[in-house]
């Protein structure tokens, strides 16, 4: 049922019942099911974002909904706050997940030294060695994990930089140009050490951050 609404969300037929279905089918397996049977697993990118999707007129632009309003002479809609405000919530609880993460490693104090001294990182790195793709081309790590821990600090201090300067993503676009890449520069290391799923799920939720006038949407900023 899941994956029949997504792919009427994916054209924009029936969009709003579709993505709510979605969206409760989603929370049911990603956020119920698998943390009962299996890991826990809240990806908690795509929960807001179907919620939002469900709740806002997304079906205005580009979607089959849109074709078959124009088919019984239905008005165009334009312009309408409720986008703009749809795109401000979404960037909103994308910055708020990875503050959220980078919060995480600082608190409580307890927590800090583990986390800026490499160490949860080196262990991390040491536990999925044999998923890494580096050690899928080379047959070995990139260094000695186990003795070289100055690497995992290093990236460490970069990792809680990058997730707590991602609230600049909500109270400015001046940086985005520096934060996002490096958001993707943080998913890139940690799939390389053997921890895929963030890399191409961060990709999509960074839809939001699209000008709308590379889509031919106006002049807006997002």
């Amino acid at each position: 049922l899941g994956f029949v609404a997504a792919l009427f969300g994916v054209f924009g037929l029936l969009s709003r019942v579709a993505l709510g279905i979605t969206a409760v089918c989603f929370f049911l397996t990603q956020d119920v099911w698998f943390r009962m049977s299996l890991f826990h697993d809240d990806w908690l990118y795509f929960n807001a974002y179907l919620l939002i999707l469900a709740c806002c007129p997304c079906a205005d632009a580009w979607s089959l909904d849109r074709v078959r309003r124009r088919q019984r002479g239905e008005p165009e809609v334009v312009g309408d706050l409720r986008h703009r405000l749809a795109i401000e919530l979404m960037v909103l609880w994308f910055s708020g997940v990875y503050v959220a993460a980078g919060l995480a490693k600082l608190f409580p104090l307890v927590k800090v030294w583990g986390w800026l001294s490499g160490a949860r990182a080196q262990s991390f790195a040491i536990e999925f060695l044999l998923d890494s793709p580096v050690y899928w081309m080379t047959e070995a790590p990139l260094f000695d994990y186990a003795n070289t821990r100055w690497p995992f600090a290093l990236g460490a201090f970069f990792t809680i930089a990058t997730e707590l300067g991602a609230a600049s993503l909500v109270l400015t676009t001046r940086y985005r140009w520096l934060v996002l890449p490096a958001i993707l520069a943080l998913h890139l290391s940690v799939l390389m050490f053997g921890i895929p799923g963030f890399l191409q799920t961060a990709c999509i939720a960074m839809t939001a951050f699209v000008p709308a006038r590379w889509l031919g949407a106006g002049s807006s900023s997002r």
